[in-house]
């Protein structure tokens, strides 16, 4: 039997704003996607993406994690991080930490992809963005999703 893929999106409406260290100067969520301006300081975003567990009565595998919005030329991701499971214990399973020269900035259809070690999936995952902004910085999310791997149980 062949392997199948799932793959489950979320809008960037669902995206949360930490607020730590610093506050977002303005948060506006609308049908695109969330917007997020901020003139100074860091911030984290955090994306809950569609966890599969079981599909067809089979185990879930993690696959790949894709984020797509914008980002402008006052803004910039230092990192990203994906945490499988929540409290008490949460797992990263997935950690890119930028240099300063590779930080992602001033993209207009910015698509991230992030490939995660093969693994089960037995817990929900979230997307952590952390970003760091000078006056006039604007990070746009419009979507999050995640594909899982799929296949009868002998196959893993």
């Amino acid at each position: 039997m062949a392997r199948h893929f799932y793959e489950f999106y979320t809008h960037g409406v669902n995206t949360h704003v930490q607020n730590e260290p610093n506050r977002a100067d303005d948060i506006r969520r609308n049908s695109q996607g969330i917007r997020i301006r901020q003139n100074s300081g860091e911030n984290w975003f955090h994306i809950a993406v569609l966890t599969a567990g079981r599909l067809k009565d089979h185990r879930a595998k993690y696959d790949n994690v894709k984020i797509r919005g914008e980002i402008n030329n006052k803004a910039f991701i230092k990192s990203i991080h994906v945490y499988h499971g929540g409290r008490p214990r949460a797992d990263r399973i997935y950690r890119k930490d930028y240099d300063r020269g590779d930080w992602i900035t001033n993209q207009s259809e910015m698509e991230l992809h992030l490939s995660l070690d093969d693994a089960n999936c037995t817990k929900p995952i979230v997307v952590c963005i952390k970003a760091e902004f000078q006056q006039g910085g604007e990070i746009y999310i419009g979507e999050a999703h995640a594909r899982f791997i799929v296949a009868p149980r002998w196959f893993f």
